[in-house]
């Protein structure tokens, strides 16, 4: 029916209109129709491709787990300064989820409903924390775990809380936060206040 390339396209476009309708709406039920709409295929192949929503939600957080994935492997970097390495990492996931907004409301959604935490959260959270805590660490010379986890969960918050504030209600706290060289500054500064 569809080439590999075409198929591909289709999927990956599929899944960034849940994403961007999700970020727009703030609310994680949409419909076939708005999804085919935004994403410019038949609905049929979103059935194909899918097989359910429930499907289709799960393949839009394994897809950003990828992405997730990807920024995490900043923080493994050896061979550049900790506080650099943090910064980066940080600044490089506020973009990925400023430009994937949707992602947060599915987190939201699914510690609300007390729901599988999946794969998401493993990579977003349990994967990255422990290299957190260590670059912490390595910046500040603290030992102590309970206070690397609290600056950590901190770190976490300050990444993702102005994000949620301005998707949700439309605060960005005279920021704007779709600047790179914002996000960059913001970072820096967010890093600098923890681990000081």
């Amino acid at each position: 029916m569809y080439d590999n390339n075409e198929k591909f396209d289709a999927r990956e476009r599929i899944i960034k209109a849940v994403l961007e309708i999700i970020g727009r709406t703030g609310t994680i039920n949409v419909t076939v129709r708005e999804i085919a709409k935004i994403a410019d295929v038949n609905l049929a192949a979103i059935n194909y491709y899918f097989r359910s929503t429930k499907n289709l939600l799960s393949e839009v957080e394994k897809y950003f787990s990828d992405e997730v994935y990807e920024v995490n492997t900043l923080l493994a970097d050896d061979n550049k300064n900790p506080r650099e390495v943090l910064s980066g990492w940080a600044s490089e996931l506020m973009l990925l989820l400023i430009k994937n907004q949707g992602i947060l409301w599915i987190i939201a959604s699914k510690i609300v409903k007390k729901d599988s935490p999946g794969i998401l959260i493993e990579k977003f959270i349990d994967e990255n924390l422990e290299l957190i805590k260590k670059r912490l660490a390595q910046i500040t010379g603290i030992n102590d775990k309970a206070l690397l986890s609290f600056k950590a969960t901190l770190l976490m918050s300050g990444i993702t809380f102005p994000i949620i504030m301005h998707n949700g209600f439309g605060k960005n706290f005279g920021q704007d936060f779709d600047d790179p060289d914002n996000i960059k500054i913001y970072t820096e500064f967010l890093i600098k206040e923890i681990t000081s």
